[in-house]
């Protein structure tokens, strides 16, 4: 394979993961705003994941899908993005039901588990074409995160020691006071410094 080939091959890669990338970002903001999304945000899903399927057509005829691409249900996607639909838009009006006619991409109509449905099945033929990441590798987006998540589980479980060894601090405390009513001036001689190192917890 020549050097032009390789970068080719290399440069469309590049474009499958960042268009699957695209389609993921696009989708998570969909199910965030799930169960009533807006329909700006399924248009922008459904733009990504036109895109995505785009780039993917060109292997269409690739032996490894296990399901044939003319048999896959991907297709409907650039056609809901071309046609229209007619919908009713709330209007500033002094009776708050008002609403006017307005046609916007059929595309903003679609329910949302139609448009998740279509980013598996796009992600499955991704896959089976080779284009999915290992399952070991870590993307430079997900590192920062499980840093954060990994930041804050010590934090929360430093607080939670803390909070214990004060909770403790504070019976050995009512604890002494109670013995130091009920001793004999002899015994007097324990201290709470003792008695709180006992407890073996801070």
């Amino acid at each position: 394979m020549s050097d032009d080939q390789t970068d080719s091959e290399s440069g469309f890669r590049r474009l499958v993961r960042e268009s699957k990338e695209e389609a993921y970002h696009a989708r998570r903001q969909l199910r965030r705003e799930l169960p009533t999304p807006s329909m700006g945000t399924k248009l922008e899903v459904a733009a990504a994941l036109s895109d995505y399927r785009d780039v993917l057509e060109d292997y269409q005829g690739e032996s490894s899908l296990r399901t044939p691409w003319n048999e896959r249900d991907v297709d409907w996607i650039d056609r809901a993005l071309a046609e229209t639909a007619t919908v009713d838009e709330p209007v500033m009006h002094h009776n708050p039901a008002a609403t006017r006619e307005t046609d916007v991409p059929l595309a903003a109509t679609v329910d949302a588990g139609e448009l998740l449905q279509l980013g598996k099945e796009l992600d499955a033929i991704a896959k089976e074409l080779g284009f999915a990441a290992a399952a070991k590798d870590t993307t430079e987006e997900a590192r920062p995160a499980r840093l954060i998540w990994s930041t804050y589980s010590a934090l929360v479980d430093k607080t939670t020691r803390l909070n214990d060894c004060q909770t403790d601090s504070k019976l050995t405390i009512h604890e002494h006071d109670r013995n130091r009513v009920r001793r004999r001036p002899e015994d007097s001689g324990t201290s709470y410094r003792a008695n709180h190192a006992s407890s073996g917890r801070c």
